[in-house]
């Protein structure tokens, strides 16, 4: 467990590598959250805007039938984002054949690497279905059952694409390595 720990904290500094930022310590944690609250309100006040606009435009059934279309399509594209990410990332073989000079067993790497970018993945899929749910609740008048259900569903909506994208990165994973060794399309 402490490997996987470990493996996630390297991932961690990699990608905080890879990211150049003017700012250091706290100041860089403060304005890593500030990033998050105002994605937030910005996708508070869009998808208020959105709505209103939709309504106007299409008369749907009931107001909260916004909500099944938009979640469904947040979903699709948190799966083919979680896709991508674990092929690109997760499987890298160069980044494995670096990491697998270390004391650390293939697995827990592999699960270090997975683990850090399913919480990338949460939280990026809480900073915009939360308020996107709270943007209907509003709009439709919502009872506070319906808000302590989006938070629960916010929560637990990032398991499914992201363990979808999981099973199917691996033989994608193993076809797109077919494919550039065999030199039949151009992949990179």
């Amino acid at each position: 467990m402490r490997s996987i720990f470990n493996m996630f904290k390297l991932e961690f500094l990699i990608e905080r590598r890879e990211k150049k930022s003017k700012f250091t310590g706290k100041k860089r944690v403060i304005s890593t959250i500030l990033n998050y609250i105002l994605s937030m309100i910005l996708t508070f006040v869009v998808s208020i805007l959105a709505i209103l606009i939709i309504d106007l435009v299409v008369e749907a059934p009931s107001k909260m039938s916004y909500a099944s279309f938009i979640i469904s399509i947040l979903q699709l594209f948190y799966f083919f984002f979680a896709l991508s990410t674990q092929t690109k990332k997760v499987y890298d073989f160069e980044h494995k054949m670096i990491l697998s000079n270390l004391p650390i067993l293939k697995k827990d790497i592999y699960l270090g690497k997975t683990f850090y970018h399913f919480v990338k993945l949460y939280i990026k899929n809480l900073t915009t279905t939360f308020p996107i749910l709270i943007a209907l609740g509003v709009y439709s008048q919502a009872t506070i059952g319906y808000y302590f259900l989006s938070l629960v569903a916010t929560l637990l909506m990032p398991l499914i694409p992201y363990a979808l994208a999981s099973l199917i990165a691996i033989p994608l994973t193993f076809v797109i390595s077919w494919l550039k060794g065999h030199n039949f399309i151009n992949v990179s």
